[in-house]
């Protein structure tokens, strides 16, 4: 499982946003896997946040700064520990 903040249920504002533990997601071929330490809030995260159609939970936060973890088979631009 991985720690993340989203939304469980609905959409609307920050007061909305919870700490979720989600499945690692399976790696695609040119997926890598990141162990963040830090990410932050952009505007993408803001327009998801508030309106569109999506599938809870809703996982935000799309910047961030982390350690490679693991690669998909054909990742390549990547190693671990990167």
């Amino acid at each position: 499982m991985m720690k993340a903040i989203g939304l469980k249920s609905a959409k609307g504002g920050v007061e909305l946003l919870e700490a979720l533990e989600v499945p690692i997601p399976e790696l695609q071929p040119h997926d890598i896997l990141v162990k963040m330490v830090a990410c932050g809030m952009n505007p993408v995260d803001y327009k998801v946040r508030s309106g569109g159609s999506a599938t809870f939970p809703i996982i935000l936060g799309y910047d961030g700064v982390g350690t490679v973890e693991k690669l998909g088979s054909e990742a390549s631009l990547f190693k671990v520990g990167d």
